[in-house]
């Protein structure tokens, strides 16, 4: 009996591979051995896969204010996605900053959330978020 393998590769926009393999036995009879086979489109990916993943690292996370931190965002494979935009939210009502980097000083003790927001040109989004801890008074 002969086995007929196909494979197909494909790399979505997010950086996942996708690897699709297909063994075809044929049934006894010309006329079966001589068909191809029928192949579907492929379905939609779902939106979780379309979602860019973001990180941020900080330095420091906590401390007495003034509190100077230094951020720093990632998107995973931002590599192969030109043009990102990054946007930040630091939490305490400031202006907010545009940058794959930002520094910023809080200057009031309180609990803050910073967010990052990353856009690609097709509108595909993603964000990420760090709680920030700035010691008050004792």
């Amino acid at each position: 009996m002969c086995v007929r393998v196909w494979k197909s590769i494909a790399r979505v926009p997010s950086g996942i591979v996708l690897v699709l393999l297909m063994a075809v036995a044929p049934m006894a009879g010309p006329a079966v051995a001589k068909s191809k086979p029928k192949v579907s489109p492929a379905a939609p990916l779902p939106p979780i896969l379309l979602k860019l993943i973001v990180d941020i690292d900080a330095d420091p996370t906590s401390g007495p204010p003034p509190l100077k931190v230094e951020l720093t965002g990632d998107v995973y494979d931002s590599e192969n996605i030109p043009g990102l935009r990054y946007e930040w939210d630091f939490g305490d009502g400031s202006r907010k900053e545009m940058g794959v980097k930002a520094v910023h000083v809080y200057k009031k003790p309180g609990d803050y959330t910073v967010i990052l927001r990353a856009t690609a040109p097709g509108g595909r989004t993603g964000m990420d978020q760090l709680d920030i801890q700035v010691e008050g008074a004792d």
